[in-house]
């Protein structure tokens, strides 16, 4: 053949193979119903596992241009983990130039108390005002977290997720000024996000994270810090900068920072699976073994 082979050429499909294929079919219906449902069933688990696994490693953010959110860590290279605390935060504020709009979140869980409904526990984002401003997502209603609102003696306000606007107060459009009680203190809704804003970490409550005026470096709870780029900075340059600044404090403070090692990484994955070290690898590993168990269910089905 001046053509050349052709691909596929050895295969032929007559209409006796599909009258023989129809006619198995029906000498055979239990079967062919075991094949069809051992088949739905294997794309059923296969399309399953792949979206699990794309949940697990997702690392979208829904932000104005979220590769300039950065996560700032001390990771303690003896016992491992993230030691960053409200010390360091402060410390950070004074000293860090390639970074702005430093904020920081605390996970918090309570008991949630709507006015004639029974109180249920929820969790809660206890963020410093600045993260709203790195997150660049204005309210739904009403506002944010103002920095006010951190201010000794502010009253206590709390910003809700739009989803629970709509389960738990019916999407009420009179719901800025309500208040609410959360453990025993009464807080007022101020504000309202847009569907599909969960920020920092899937949240849906956002409450004021107070910082006290001075902290040494180590010294308060255990925060997440996370901030935005200055104009024209780079991930690299925040990073050499930053690590101008345990030097001087290991030497202040061997008690408590003679193992930490600063770390800057992209916000998007440091709180997903995505951010550890070998997670692309793992991926790739269990996508290939949930290939070939999809082939070998079809195999056995076809032999």
């Amino acid at each position: 053949d001046a053509r050349g082979p052709r691909p596929f050429a050895q295969i032929r499909i007559s209409s006796l193979d599909v009258k023989l294929g129809i006619r198995m079919l029906g000498k055979y219906p239990w079967l062919s119903g075991v094949a069809v449902i051992g088949m739905t069933i294997a794309i059923a688990v296969g399309a399953g596992a792949f979206g699990f696994l794309q949940a697990l490693f997702d690392t979208s953010l829904p932000l104005d241009q979220p590769e300039r959110v950065l996560s700032i860590q001390y990771r303690d290279i003896r016992q491992g983990g993230n030691r960053q605390t409200v010390g360091d935060l402060l410390q950070w504020r004074g000293s860090l130039r390639t970074l702005k709009d430093m904020a920081a979140f605390s996970d918090d869980r309570r008991n949630l108390t709507i006015p004639g409904q029974v109180p249920q526990p929820v969790d809660i984002a206890e963020m410093t005002a600045s993260g709203f401003r790195i997150a660049r997502t204005a309210a739904l209603l009403g506002r944010t977290l103002l920095d006010d609102d951190e201010q000794p003696g502010a009253q206590p306000v709390l910003v809700i997720a739009h989803d629970e606007w709509l389960q738990r107060f019916g999407a009420d459009p009179a719901i800025i000024g309500r208040e609410v009680r959360l453990d025993g203190a009464w807080f007022t809704v101020v504000g309202v996000m847009p569907d599909g804003f969960l920020f920092p970490v899937r949240h849906h409550f956002w409450t004021v994270l107070r910082l006290p005026n001075h902290a040494e470096p180590g010294v308060g709870r255990t925060v997440n810090v996370f901030a935005r780029l200055a104009d024209n900075a780079t991930s690299a340059q925040a990073l050499t900068e930053l690590s101008l600044v345990p030097d001087r404090t290991a030497a202040e403070f061997p008690r408590t920072h003679a193992t930490l090692r600063p770390r800057i990484i992209p916000y998007a994955t440091a709180f997903s699976a995505a951010g550890e070290a070998g997670a692309q690898l793992v991926r790739v590993v269990w996508q290939i073994l949930i290939s070939l168990l999809l082939v070998v269910i079809a195999a056995n089905v076809a032999v």
